[in-house]
């Protein structure tokens, strides 16, 4: 799965609209992160959608009910502890349309571990876990409205 002169990291997470997958992945600690899309029947790479070299986003990938849109979070806290992140991508270009990274996705206590989509879809439920006091909080909840 791995481009040119890529290495495969960490697959996270990976969602199917049509005859496609989108994977979620942190490809190289040096590259950062990506979605891949991928034809389902041949496995042929069709685009990646690079996320830049600041994101380890390879936890969570949900897509919207309408096939429109794609949301991915994760956790970049191996890159120095600065939290999480989430992208909010087009379907099927891996347009950004909207991201949150460091302490405006969360604290650096934070780590996003899965989502899923509302059925209004404008909303997202998040799954999360956030390390306080020696202990480890699970969390879902739901997100506020995105465009």
């Amino acid at each position: 799965m791995p481009g040119p002169d890529e290495r495969l990291g960490t697959a996270g997470a990976i969602e199917r609209v049509g005859g496609d997958l989108y994977v979620n992945v942190l490809r190289d600690f040096n590259v950062g992160s990506a979605v891949y899309r991928i034809d389902a029947a041949t496995g042929e790479i069709i685009r990646i959608g690079s996320l830049g070299p600041e994101t380890d986003l390879n936890t969570g990938a949900a897509a919207s009910p309408d096939g429109t849109r794609l949301f991915v979070t994760g956790d970049s806290g191996s890159r120095g502890n600065k939290g999480a992140a989430n992208y909010l991508l087009a379907l099927p270009t891996l347009e950004i349309l909207a991201s949150l990274e460091g302490a405006a996705a969360a604290p650096e206590t934070f780590g996003y571990f899965g989502a899923a989509w509302h059925p209004d879809g404008k909303r997202i439920y998040v799954a999360a876990s956030n390390f306080i006091g020696g202990r480890n909080e699970i969390l879902v909840y739901l997100a506020r409205p995105l465009r």
